[in-house]
């Protein structure tokens, strides 16, 4: 025979249990755009780099705003897997660095749970290479040894 309290605890673990699945489901992720410019840009003006590192593709801004704030936000996409297309002109409105930086500053480690971006990389011949990107996050760094 269950208790009147054990009852009520059971029903109180299910309401908040339907209520969070309830929420869960309802949310969506919001598609976001950023172009890259790297081509335009003089070197001393750069925000971003682009590069390779084994099979992944990589965006790295420099701008630390993610905690542990000690390394560059850095998005990565993996060319071979990913749906990465060549597009002609750009059909999203995209935003400002400031926009983007005021987004995964505001969202932190969660902002791949709230946004889909895509990095919309200018080429050479005035195309763009479209590509949806993860945040990489690093684990905060350890210190096994105590300075004297």
């Amino acid at each position: 025979m269950i208790s009147m309290k054990n009852k009520i605890l059971l029903f109180a673990i299910i309401l908040i249990s339907s209520l969070t699945s309830e929420k869960l489901a309802g949310q969506t992720k919001k598609d976001v755009y950023y172009v890259v410019d790297t081509l335009s840009t003089a070197p001393n003006n750069k925000i971003a780099e682009l590069g390779t590192e084994g099979n992944l593709k990589y965006i790295s801004f420099y701008c630390k705003c993610v905690p542990p704030y000690n390394r560059n936000l850095t998005f990565v996409y993996d060319p071979g897997k990913q749906n990465v297309q060549i597009l002609r002109e750009i059909n999203h409105p995209t935003l400002s660095w400031k926009d983007l930086q005021e987004l995964i500053v505001k969202a932190g480690a969660e902002f791949k749970h709230q946004y889909n971006l895509t990095i919309l990389e200018v080429l050479p011949d005035k195309t763009y290479r479209s590509a949806n990107v993860r945040l990489v996050l690093y684990p905060e760094t350890t210190v096994d040894f105590e300075k004297l």
